[in-house]
């Protein structure tokens, strides 16, 4: 959340909606996974991964209602940032491919 303040310059009215949006996105998040075994290695269960982006999509929408155009592109150059690496995404992280 600090990342995001000092890279989007955001009033404390939005600092504290976008803080509200990501709260229901981690309560939902936790909730999902909660209700559904530990994902598998890559690739997810397509079902979960889908339900994840329609959370991530939802909290985005929330985000972009409470930010200016500028700081909404901002938040989303910032937030692909702040993901950890993916396992086996540009040949980085993740087993090494099995020899054939």
């Amino acid at each position: 959340n600090e990342i995001l303040q000092k890279e989007l310059q955001l009033s404390a009215q939005q600092k504290a909606a976008i803080e509200a949006s990501f709260k229901t996105f981690f309560t939902a998040e936790d909730q999902l996974r909660k209700n559904n075994p530990p994902a598998p290695p890559p690739p997810p269960d397509p079902k979960i991964k889908a339900a994840m982006d329609k959370l991530a999509k939802q909290r985005d929408e929330s985000i972009k209602k409470i930010l200016t155009e500028e700081q909404y592109q901002k938040y989303l150059e910032t937030e692909k940032k702040m993901r950890p690496p993916m396992p086996g995404k540009n040949g980085k992280g993740g087993p090494p491919a099995p020899k054939q």
